[in-house]
């Protein structure tokens, strides 16, 4: 079996890193974890559809305790297939958890900083998590599956921690609530592309129509006569199912999608395909994109939080930094046609370098090299809408993003 060792160019975060890279075999593997620099047991946590996977030409990575498939050829590829037909991709690794009980909405409430008081049954939405300082730690999507009962999903770096965070936060406000962890019990696949109605129809007898079953909604439905919870969600930018499969079946409904997709010319993707879908959103990944100490105004998340709700971890900080200049932002940039950017790129202002960009791809469908970078709010970073990028080949002019996405940014494709 092969292994993908990823040698971050960036040595802080490693979670969606396109950077060089080197296959080695896995008894030569020595394994670090990329946070603390400590040698790790061989022995990984992996998830149902591992496997098989790596029989489809998979080739696996090292995140944290996690062992997953990075990737399965070339990403921007699959990308362009996602736009095209669909993809098929293993999210199991993320956490889920069941919070029921009459105080569960004011259980996730205390650690979000919105309300699901009002979220309607079957409907979903998302969320950032924040420390007590105001900084994005993770973000995830709750949904209510019925008055009292809530299916939440966290990142998989906060699955382990999530529990221990939720119960710290309401020990003392006695809420009748219980949480279970079911990240093992479930696997997840995500369903993304114009096709993914279609194939999806292939499986199942449920009315999976764009007025029977619109974005942001959860069903629990039957697939390939396996009972599913299915969520329509768009973290991917295309129309998008993500199945919720009890983990023994997930190799059965796996192998269903590939046939029902081989008509369409669906294929698998890996993290690394993900990673290039998300960066045409302009979606973030906290802890990747921005470090533990940016608060929401620095992240440019501040639409996440709502004014209206309170007690919640974090508002104090918020409140005290609603008026504040940000000390550093989040600069999406584009080029024309593809340039020599990496994550080694440094932001330039003037002379001085203000900011790394943890996430760089080109995109087949926009003919665009796109990226992140978090960098200090200084007042030459941006000249006449663009800004300068220190590459291995020398100074790069890159255009300044005004919006949030650069793919569809009114959503209409995660909505048909």
């Amino acid at each position: 079996m092969r292994i993908l060792r990823i040698e971050y160019l960036s040595l802080r975060y490693e979670f969606y890193s396109i950077a060089r890279f080197s296959i080695l075999n896995a008894d030569r593997l020595k394994r670090k974890d990329l946070f603390t620099g400590k040698g790790i047991e061989p022995v990984m946590k992996r998830t149902p559809l591992h496997d098989i996977q790596l029989e489809a030409g998979g080739i696996a990575a090292t995140f944290g305790e996690w062992e997953r498939i990075a990737i399965f050829g070339d990403p921007e590829m699959e990308a362009a297939t996602a736009h095209e037909s669909a993809i098929i991709m293993d999210s199991s690794s993320f956490g889920k958890f069941s919070i029921t009980g009459k105080d569960a909405a004011k259980a996730i409430g205390r650690v979000i900083p919105k309300s699901v008081e009002d979220l309607k049954p079957g409907h979903v939405t998302h969320f950032v998590l924040l420390d007590e300082n105001g900084c994005g730690i993770d973000d995830g999507v709750v949904s209510r599956r019925s008055d009292n009962e809530f299916y939440l999903m966290t990142s998989t770096g906060r699955s382990a921690t999530f529990q221990d965070w939720i119960t710290k936060h309401c020990s003392e406000a006695g809420f009748d609530y219980q949480i279970a962890d079911q990240s093992h019990d479930f696997a997840a696949i995500n369903l993304a592309g114009p096709k993914a109605r279609e194939i999806l129809s292939a499986i199942t007898e449920g009315d999976i129509s764009k007025d029977a079953f619109r974005f942001m909604r959860i069903k629990d439905m039957d697939i390939a006569n396996v009972p599913c919870r299915v969520l329509r969600i768009g973290f991917l930018g295309e129309l998008g199912f993500e199945l919720h499969v009890p983990s023994g079946e997930a190799v059965k409904i796996w192998n269903k999608l590939r046939g029902a997709g081989e008509l369409y010319g669906a294929k698998p993707t890996a993290i690394m395909g993900m990673s290039v879908l998300r960066l045409e959103k302009g979606h973030i990944i906290p802890g990747h994109d921005i470090d533990g100490t940016a608060n929401l105004f620095e992240a440019g998340m501040s639409f996440t939080w709502d004014r209206g709700h309170t007690g919640f971890v974090g508002e104090d900080a918020l409140k005290a930094l609603e008026n504040n200049t940000p000390e550093r932002r989040l600069v999406r940039f584009q080029t024309q046609g593809k340039c020599a950017i990496s994550p080694a790129g440094i932001m330039m202002a003037g002379d001085e370098e203000v900011g790394k960009m943890p996430s760089v791809h080109y995109s087949h469908i926009l003919d665009k090299t796109i990226g992140i970078s978090f960098a200090k709010n200084h007042k030459n970073l941006i000249t006449d809408g663009k800004v300068r990028i220190k590459t291995e080949d020398g100074i790069v002019g890159a255009e300044v993003l005004k919006g949030y996405s650069f793919f569809d940014p009114k959503g209409k494709r995660m909505r048909s």
